[in-house]
Parts: C-alpha cells; sequence; structure tokens
C-alpha cells in the first residue's frame, strides 16, 4: 500500500472475557487470522490474567493475536511480519492520533475501567460486514469502523 492508503479498522470493546473469547472464536470461524486483531488491554484488564484465561484461543482459531498493555513502560520494539496491511503497535497505542475525541474518550474510559479494546482489520467488503457481524454480538460497547490512513 501507498503512504496514502487507508485501512478499514473494526473496533470492539470488552471487560468479560467469555464475550471476549466468543468473539475470537467468531472472528477466526469468518477467515480472520492473527495478523487481522489487535488487543490492547487497560491497566489491570482481567486481572492480568487475560493469556491464562484465553489459553489455547491462539492455536485453535484466531492465530497468534497480538496483545498490547495501554501505559506499559515495557513495549518492545514490533517485530511481527505482517502477511498483509495491518494497524502498527504505535497506532494501536496511540489511537488518539487518528480517532475522533469523542471515540478517544470513550476507549480511555473503557481502558481505566480495566476494559480491553479488540482491533480487527478487514481487508475487504465481505470481511467487514462478517467481522462486524461478529463484534456486534459480542462487544459490550457500540462497534466502531475506521480508516486508518497510512497504515503498513
Amino acid at each position: 500500500m501507498t503512504g496514502h492508503a487507508k485501512l478499514r479498522i473494526a473496533i470492539g470493546a470488552f471487560h468479560d472475557v467469555t464475550g471476549l473469547r466468543d468473539a475470537l472464536d467468531g472472528l477466526g470461524a469468518i477467515g480472520c487470522s492473527g495478523d487481522d486483531i489487535v488487543l490492547l488491554l487497560g491497566p489491570g484488564a482481567f486481572d492480568g490474567q487475560l493469556e491464562q484465561q484465553l489459553a489455547g484461543i491462539n492455536d485453535t482459531s484466531a492465530g497468534s493475536i497480538r496483545t498490547l498493555r495501554r501505559g506499559s513502560k515495557e513495549i518492545a520494539p514490533e517485530q511481527r511480519q505482517a502477511k498483509h496491511p495491518a494497524p502498527t503497535q504505535d497506532q494501536v497505542l496511540h489511537f488518539e492520533t487518528w480517532l475522533p475525541s469523542q471515540y478517544t474518550r470513550d476507549l480511555d474510559d473503557h481502558l481505566g475501567r480495566g476494559g480491553c479494546v479488540l482491533f480487527c482489520t478487514a481487508l475487504s467488503e465481505t470481511m467487514e460486514q462478517a467481522l462486524t457481524k461478529v463484534l456486534l454480538q459480542y462487544s459490550e460497547a457500540p462497534v466502531q469502523l475506521h480508516d486508518l490512513p497510512g497504515a503498513n
């Protein structure tokens, strides 16, 4: 993609690990892979036990999902080799640079209450419709669709 290209991103929010697991299972079932999904966790999300609570999900449905923690001082350099355009670690951690302020406030509030925000790439209109349907079923907040400019 060129520097002017835009990437369509669907965003859902979760506080409950069961809803998140169901959403990840649903996204895997429609063909989303770990390259398509990024989870952003707020401080204390899922009592710091998300990895244990989602044990096995990475192998069974959605592949290797990137998980980032908002406010963490120990963010490792991005090592992943994406098979297709996807949001970068920096774009996810600093969503306020590309999201309208009202959405930023809502997501910050959600993360501050121990929640998790799921970002999923829609590579086609068909995939956008399918993943939006899955997220609408399980997200605890309104599902958002946004164009992320200049994604790589």
